[in-house]
């Protein structure tokens, strides 16, 4: 850069960069000037380029009293581990301690095993050595919860068990790793620091761990670093961060973004903090400049407390139920009910909410969203406060879905609509041909389809609930013309009948008589 300027002294300097890596990051507009234009993590949110992330303090009960810990160890952890050790005795024997790793690993694996959007996470450490011991650390305790499940299987009752497997397959399934990076000497050293190195090394010479981390449907999901993958690396599906490593400027400001990135139904990305790392991150968002001008704006954080999560999915809960209010559906009163009468409460609350598809929607919308905040909010103690609510607000959903035709399996043998609906699919199915009013299938004798009682099917909407019976209806027989007006074009008069009755229903009908034509007669040409 010097030569440049000597060689080019009227010339202007213009740089792109995601952190500025000067040496002393104030040295950039130095360098460069002023700032031309900042894209900020707010900005990237509000783009939802990113997801927000959120801050989770879980720093052990052996605390840190050197407020100054962080910047000192910093200042020379690119250096060797070693050097470390001579330069901060004090201090590195209070991080690495057996007896703070083990609380560590064992609230790591807990809190692990209790998130609701599992997602992939990163365990960051303070050195090579460190990133081993909580590996085979986080592999005790993993075993022990593994044994804790299956002896929880044998006892347990058969409501439990559907969960308990799948925390059993989770927890088998799951693959860890090492990544870290090769140093001179450092089976032996490792060794006299009471981590062996050799399996680790030997996996990361024959796998693309890589590859496998950023896989979504990998079971690598979990992986202990120190100094790779903390800066250039993107995986998309990598939700937590677990940070054991004092950092500040950059290197603090792109390790957080690891979790930040935008993926399938990933509300935010969750860094979990056992060293006390956010002390920085104001120092860091000052050098940095957050906004126009490098001041920090009110909002411009890159990471919120985890107790903004729990306000949000509180305020998603009550505008929930205000919309329920609002079709005199009382949430409350389906909580306290019990046995029969909390089905029949439930079972009006289905009703109301398919009076058209707009209710239908804007409810899965709010339902979707509580479940979404309420997994990501897992597994802070907060979220069972909210899980009576949300788990009622789930179950209408299904019942929704489930009466719309939105679930793989729906269960339809107690509807009397059902076994009208199969009376017509088995008169259309088969090899078929064509007679004006009628249809001749094989094998069969011939049937005047003229002659279904549609009036017996209204009768039927008549009684019990009506938007439940005709959304039931409306799902069959879009997923049975779905099948059959491609195989049959001249099918084209029930599908058209359909369309005229899905058209009512969205108009907002509310009696079901109106959705159903009088008759619907099937013609060959």
């Amino acid at each position: 850069m010097k030569k440049l300027q000597i060689g080019l002294p009227g010339a202007a300097y213009i740089a792109f960069t995601g952190t500025p890596l000067i040496a002393g990051e104030e040295r950039t507009r130095e360098v460069f000037g002023d700032y031309v234009s900042i894209y900020n993590f707010r900005q990237s949110i509000e783009d939802h380029a990113t997801v927000p992330l959120y801050y989770e303090n879980r720093i052990p009960e052996v605390e840190l009293t050197n407020v100054n810990l962080n910047v000192q160890i910093t200042d020379v952890l690119d250096r060797a581990e070693d050097a470390v050790e001579r330069e901060f005795a004090r201090e590195y024997h209070v991080i690495t301690r057996d007896d703070r790793l083990d609380k560590i690993a064992e609230d790591l694996v807990t809190h692990s095993l209790g998130r609701g959007h599992k997602g992939k996470a990163m365990v960051v450490a303070v050195a090579l050595s460190m990133a081993v011991k909580m590996y085979d650390r986080v592999q005790k305790y993993w075993k022990i919860q593994l044994a804790t499940w299956q002896a929880e299987l044998e006892t347990c009752a058969p409501t439990d068990r559907a969960f308990i497997e799948e925390q059993l397959a989770y927890l088998r399934d799951t693959d860890m790793a090492v990544i870290v990076s090769p140093a001179q000497n450092e089976e032996a050293d490792l060794r006299a620091k009471g981590a062996d190195i050799r399996p680790h090394r030997l996996r990361l010479n024959r796998e693309n761990l890589e590859e496998k981390f950023k896989g979504p449907a990998d079971p690598l999901r979990l992986v202990f670093v120190c100094a790779m993958w903390m800066t250039g690396f993107d995986a998309p599906a990598c939700s937590t961060l677990y940070l054991d490593k004092p950092m500040r400027n950059h290197t603090l400001m792109q390790t957080i973004a690891r979790a930040n990135r935008v993926f399938a139904d990933k509300v935010n990305g969750l860094i979990v903090d056992y060293i006390g790392i956010f002390r920085n991150l104001q120092q860091s968002l000052a050098i940095y400049g957050t906004a126009s001008g490098g001041g920090i704006a009110q909002g411009d954080l890159p990471v919120e407390p985890k107790a903004a999560l729990i306000s949000q999915l509180w305020q998603a809960l009550l505008d929930a139920q205000s919309f329920c209010a609002s079709l005199s559906i009382d949430l409350d009163a389906i909580q306290a009910a019990e046995g029969y009468e909390r089905i029949r409460l439930r079972d009006d609350a289905v009703n109301a909410i398919l009076i058209n598809d707009s209710t239908r929607q804007k409810f899965l919308t709010h339902a979707y969203l509580i479940n979404r905040l309420y997994r990501a909010v897992l597994p802070d103690p907060l979220a069972h406060e909210f899980n009576p609510a949300r788990s009622l607000l789930d179950v209408l959903a299904q019942q929704v879905r489930s009466n719309s035709g939105d679930e793989d399996e729906i269960e339809t043998e107690a509807s009397g609509i059902a076994q009208a609906v199969r009376d017509i699919e088995l008169r259309l199915d088969g090899s078929i041909a064509a007679s004006y009013a009628r249809w001749t299938i094989d094998g069969a004798r011939p049937v005047d389809l003229r002659q279904i009682d549609f009036e017996a099917i209204q009768r039927r909407f008549k009684q019990g609930h009506q938007h439940i019976e005709i959304e039931q209806l409306r799902a069959m027989i879009r997923r049975s013309l779905d099948r059959l007006v491609p195989r049959n074009r001249s099918r084209m008069d029930f599908y058209d009948a359909f369309q005229k009755m899905i058209a009512d229903y969205n108009a907002g009908a509310t009696n079901a008589k109106r959705c159903l034509p009088n008759s619907l007669t099937l013609r060959s040409n």
